[in-house]
């Protein structure tokens, strides 16, 4: 609980501290970008996945920006598993005082939607999505895309925490193609 709660504080630091004078501007971040990723923790070897085919896609809307991402999460050989296809896209708004970006649309993690945010920091854009069960366990997502000095490779890291255990991770590397 502790990890998470420092975890937390960085993010509301984040909201609450202007953009640093290296963050490089969110249109360096327009195009497509593909590749592939691992998944690095216990949890998906026992879900029979461990490697992912990306593709995403960032680009602008209005003062803010779009991005959609496929995940094709492909089975161990022998598993007997098929490959698992997800999809995602949200919109976000120009960015607050503080450089937050928040989604056209947000839903209220207490009735079942999400509350997402998005910022940039250096060469990062991270996308936050916080989900709340029935119960009140949580589930944070956290996406850092990284961009290369030239701008044509994106890192990817990409975390879950379920309570407060990390239960997936997952790192890669993209290619811009277009």
């Amino acid at each position: 609980m502790v990890r998470f709660l420092a975890a937390l504080s960085v993010i509301f630091l984040a909201w609450t501290t202007g953009a640093a004078a290296a963050d490089i501007p969110l249109k360096s971040f327009f195009g497509k970008f593909r590749g592939s990723a691992v998944a690095e923790t216990d949890a998906a070897k026992k879900l029979d996945f461990a490697m992912r085919d990306l593709d995403v896609t960032i680009s602008p809307k209005g003062d803010g920006f779009e991005i959609s991402w496929t995940s094709n999460q492909r089975p161990i050989p022998g598993s007997g598993n098929k490959v698992s296809k997800r999809e995602n896209d949200v919109a976000f708004l120009a960015p607050n005082e503080n450089g937050v970006y928040k989604p056209e649309q947000q839903g209220d993690p207490l009735t079942g939607g999400n509350l997402s945010w998005a910022r940039i920091e250096n060469r990062t854009l991270f996308v936050h999505v916080l989900t709340i069960g029935e119960r009140g366990a949580y589930e944070l997502q956290s996406y850092a895309r990284t961009l290369s000095p030239d701008g044509n490779e994106m890192k990817l890291l990409f975390t879950r925490y379920h309570d407060n255990e990390r239960v997936r991770q997952v790192s890669g590397t993209l290619k811009r193609y277009q």
